[in-house]
């Protein structure tokens, strides 16, 4: 038997078949089959109802309710969204827990159980982490585009910190309050290689663009968390936090050079060929700055060189003023978990 929790949720619209579908069964046996009920509801009129195209996902019926509510204005979902869990509506992309998205919900009169807004909610939740920003909550553009930039690219920091180097065009206002406008975003997300960076781009302002301002922050486009805004007399990042970020980092960049330049020895002699300007001593003893690397790994085409070049000596533990050895970047390894 298909479990109850696996159900997709009927279109309102065939509402008159389900109900009279809905007394056929009170008659019959007390369980039945999903193929059991798919016939029944056949029967009943409801012949459009037995293909996957036509039944909607817990979350697509949750987007479509709440929405629905609000005379399908994704900013006001957000701003919603914001007074639930930040208490104001100011700004920012909140996140939500799924206790909060219940209680979000249930702000909308929402007509299910728990177990559909739970299913909702995991279908959303592809990072595994029991949160989820609420724009992806509400826009399935957004969703799909951050979970391509952080299999492509990173992490949200690693994606702020690139869209940082390539948009290096913006006025000095932009970059000073680190805003992008919606042509800006589309240009990185199309530079990038997505397919449709101006469709995406114009859903991602639909959403969080709540106050009409034709500019966002890169934090909020990116999904960067605002830790440092909420605990200013601390630490903006923990350092367990931080040394996670510098290891996705580099794996991303390992992963990119694997792709675009080879494996360790193709790197290795990529390296050696293009760094010219090294000394006698560092050619002998296969030795290179982090100045050094950040240029080849910019001359190979990552957008990110010198952060990132930095980020590798740290991991393995060469400080930025010296020299590291070339086998040791181009063959480094780093856990998942540091």
């Amino acid at each position: 038997m298909r479990a109850a929790t696996e159900l997709p949720i009927l279109l309102p619209e065939r509402e008159q078949s389900v109900q009279l579908a809905a007394a056929v069964l009170e008659k019959g046996p007390p369980v039945v089959t999903f193929s059991e009920f798919v016939q029944t509801l056949a029967g009943c009129g409801a012949e459009q109802q037995t293909t996957s195209q036509s039944l909607l996902s817990p979350l697509q019926e949750a987007r479509r309710w709440v929405l629905r509510q609000l005379k399908g204005s994704q900013r006001t979902a957000l701003l919603r969204a914001r007074q639930r869990v930040q208490h104001d509506d100011t700004s920012g992309d909140p996140v939500l827990t799924v206790n909060s998205w219940l209680e979000f919900l249930t702000d909308f009169c929402w007509p299910y159980d728990g177990v559909v807004s739970t299913q909702a909610f995991i279908a959303a939740d592809w990072r595994s982490r029991g949160k989820v920003p609420a724009s992806e909550l509400f826009s399935e553009e957004v969703r799909l585009c951050r979970h391509w930039l952080e299999s492509n690219l990173g992490s949200p920091t690693v994606v702020h910190d690139h869209a940082q180097e390539l948009l290096a065009h913006r006025t000095k206002r932009q970059r000073r309050a680190g805003l992008l406008n919606e042509s800006q975003w589309a240009l990185f997300l199309s530079e990038l290689g997505h397919k449709q960076g101006q469709v995406t781009a114009r859903a991602f302002f639909r959403v969080l663009d709540t106050h009409s301002c034709g500019e966002l922050p890169l934090q909020d486009l990116a999904a960067v968390e605002r830790v440092a805004a909420r605990h200013k007399s601390g630490p903006s990042v923990a350092p367990d936090d931080r040394r996670k970020l510098i290891h996705q980092e580099v794996q991303a960049c390992r992963r990119w050079l694997d792709a675009a330049v080879g494996r360790a020895a193709e790197v290795q002699s990529c390296l050696e060929e293009r760094a010219k300007s090294r000394s006698d001593k560092q050619r002998r003893e296969g030795l290179v700055t982090v100045e050094q690397w950040a240029q080849f790994l910019t001359d190979c085409g990552w957008l990110c060189g010198s952060s990132t070049a930095k980020a590798f000596f740290e991991v393995i533990g060469v400080p930025v003023q010296g020299e590291a050895p070339i086998p040791e970047l181009v063959r480094l390894e780093v856990v998942s978990n540091p």
